[in-house]
C-alpha cells in the first residue's frame, strides 16, 4: 500500500500468474511459496539481514535466480556487481513471455530492472562476462547464473530445424505448416505462440503433453492448445528431419507429417563452462539456477534466496 500511494508502482512485485509456488503447492499439501517473492512467509528471517562484513559479489546471469540473489544481496548491505548477456533482466521468463500463455512473465525482469539500482546494484548490460572480466572485479564471492542452452537431439536430419527459444524470440521464421518436436512448457508455449497463423503440430513421445507444467495450470494449456486447433501426438517420437516433413514413430508405426518447418524443444542443458573456468581462482563460488540442472524458474529464484541469507 506505501509504494502505491507513493507512486512507486515499479517497485511493486507483481504476480506473474505462473502458480507454482502457491496453486500447485497447495494443489500437492505442500507449503504455500511464491516465485516472485521468495521470502514469503520467512519474513522474519529478514528482520536482520545486515551483514558484519560487506563482501563484494560478483554475479553472472540476470534471470530469476540472478536478480534474486543481487537484491537479497544488497539489501543485506554487500557491494553487488551483476553481468547480463543481453539488454535486459529476466532471462528466460522473457522468450517464455512471448507466448499467450506466459505474457505475464516480463514482469518480473521489470521489477528487477527498477529495484536493482536502487539498491545500489551495478548492472552490466550487453555484457558476456568472461573468466577474465570476473576476475577483474577481485570480488569476496561469484555467483554464476547463466541459465542453461537448447538441447540439440542426435536425430537424422536436425540441422533442418530451429530451436523453440529462437521461434519465441523472434530470431527464427517459420512457415504456414509447423511441427514441433517436444510437447514439454517450452514445446507448449511455442505451439501457443503459433497457433493463430500456422498450423501446429505438437509431437511428444512420453504419454502425456506437458508433463513438466504445473498440476494447476496444465489442464489450461491444454485447453487453450485444443481450442486454437493445435494437434497433439502423445508416444509419438521424432526419428528424422526432412527439409519438408518430420518422420516419427508411434505405437501403430512409422509415419511422415508434412511440415514448412521443424522446431526443437525437447529441453535444456546447463551452462557450467564459467564456472568450471573459475572455481579454483576466488575465495568463494557458488551456481544457481538452470546452470545446475534446468528445472523450473521457482527453483532458481528460492536457490538464490537460501544463498543469499547464507554468504
Amino acid at each position: 500500500p506505501k509504494k502505491a500511494e507513493e507512486g512507486r508502482f515499479g517497485e511493486i512485485r507483481t504476480c506473474i500468474a505462473c502458480l507454482q509456488g502457491c496453486m500447485d503447492s497447495v494443489m500437492q499439501g505442500m507449503p504455500v511459496t511464491c516465485l516472485v517473492n521468495p521470502a514469503a512467509g520467512r519474513e522474519a528471517e529478514l528482520r536482520n539481514m545486515k551483514a558484519e562484513r560487506r563482501k563484494k559479489v560478483v554475479i553472472v546471469g540476470g534471470g530469476p535466480g540472478g536478480c534474486t540473489a543481487a537484491e537479497y544481496l544488497a539489501r543485506k548491505g554487500y557491494e553487488v556487481i551483476l553481468f547480463e548477456k543481453s539488454e535486459k533482466l529476466g532471462g528466460q521468463l522473457n522468450i517464455a513471455a512471448n507466448s499467450p500463455l506466459a505474457y505475464e512473465f516480463a514482469e518480473l525482469g521489470r521489477y528487477f530492472m527498477k529495484v536493482l539500482p536502487k539498491l545500489g546494484v551495478r548492472i552490466y548490460y550487453n555484457t558476456a562476462a568472461s573468466a577474465e572480466r570476473v576476475l577483474a572485479e577481485n570480488p569476496d564471492a561469484v555467483i554464476i547464473a547463466v541459465g542453461a542452452s537448447p538441447l540439440i537431439p542426435n536425430i537424422p536430419g536436425v540441422e533442418n530445424a530451429v530451436p523453440a527459444f529462437d521461434v519465441l524470440s523472434g530470431k527464427a521464421s517459420v512457415g504456414k505448416r509447423v511441427v514441433i518436436i517436444g510437447g514439454g512448457g517450452v514445446g507448449c508455449d511455442t505451439a501457443a505462440h503459433l497457433a493463430d497463423r500456422c498450423k501446429v503440430t505438437l509431437v511428444e513421445m512420453l504419454p502425456k503433453i506437458g508433463q513438466d507444467i504445473g498440476v494447476s495450470t496444465r489442464w489450461t494449456v491444454l485447453l487453450y492448445l485444443s481450442q486454437k486447433g493445435v494437434e497433439m501426438l502423445t508416444e509419438t517420437k521424432a526419428v528424422e528431419i526432412k527439409k519438408n516433413a518430420v518422420v516419427v514413430e508411434t505405437p501403430k508405426g512409422r509415419m511422415e507429417i508434412e511440415c514448412d518447418t521443424a522446431v526443437i524443444a525437447v529441453g535444456t542443458k546447463p551452462n557450467d563452462g564459467l564456472y568450471e573456468k573459475l572455481k579454483d581462482k576466488v575465495p568463494e563460488i557458488y551456481k544457481i539456477g538452470d546452470c545446475v540442472k534446468p528445472r523450473k524458474a521457482i527453483d532458481a529464484t528460492h536457490e538464490a534466496f537460501e544463498l543469499a541469507l547464507k554468504i
